[in-house]
């Protein structure tokens, strides 16, 4: 074959049989199909995958206020694993509701958004999703035992930085503090040596760093509060 006919352009491809290029065509079909199916696969994982996150939410200082929120979980079927709330500003009358939740990452964000719709809510913020933050937790662990086993709990509570808090000649009550990993670990160290009682309090957790939650809204409530004072 002449050198000019071995080069494939636009002008001379239909000098070519159907069976020089359909080896061709059908490799190119091939590689679409496998590749679709890898894009598929990958949005059906993303999609499905569960995930943990840490929510904080600025609510009013007011009856009811917790009902609702836990109202909005219970009512659309979503999960709660911990969930602590205490008033952060007197004068503000602000309190803040930390709470742990686990789900797809489409159900997060249908979580923050009902969140975000109730009245008392000021403010929502994802803690796992905005960055870096500190969580802990606090449990109050009794263990009923005798004689070695009482010395290897002890032994136990010293390795975790646990504090005993109370003491009888037959108990000890313990009071750890950590991560939700770290308690999981002290607690099933604990559980063969008697372990018959446990209150833990949930997580608490706050972003790192000089941004705070409360601080914007603190500002306005000042400058509110500058505002009646020049009025006056």
């Amino acid at each position: 074959m002449p050198r000019r006919n071995r080069i494939l352009t636009w002008s001379n491809i239909c000098f070519y049989s159907e069976a020089d290029y359909l080896p061709w065509f059908s490799c190119v079909l091939v590689f679409m199909c496998f590749f679709e199916k890898a894009c598929l696969v990958s949005i059906i994982t993303e999609n499905t995958e569960i995930e943990t996150h840490i929510i904080a939410v600025l609510v009013d200082n007011e009856p009811g206020v917790l009902a609702r929120v836990i109202g909005l979980f219970s009512g659309r079927g979503y999960n709660i694993e911990s969930l602590t709330v205490a008033e952060v500003s007197h004068a503000v009358h602000l309190s803040r509701i930390t709470l742990v939740t686990s789900g797809t990452k489409m159900i997060i964000e249908q979580i923050k958004a009902q969140l975000g719709r109730l009245v008392p809510v000021r403010r929502v913020t994802d803690l796992t999703q905005e960055g870096p933050h500190v969580a802990r937790e606090l449990a109050l662990i009794k263990v009923q035992g005798e004689g070695e086993t009482r010395v290897e709990s002890l032994r136990i509570a010293d390795i975790f930085r646990a504090r005993v808090v109370d003491s009888t000649t037959e108990s000890f009550v313990f009071e750890v503090t950590g991560t939700s990993e770290k308690l999981d670990a002290f607690i099933d160290l604990m559980r063969p040596l008697g372990m018959n009682d446990i209150s833990r309090t949930g997580v608490v957790a706050i972003s790192r760093g000089g941004e705070g939650l409360l601080a914007p809204i603190r500002a306005q409530y000042l400058d509110q509060q500058d505002e009646k004072t020049k009025q006056k």
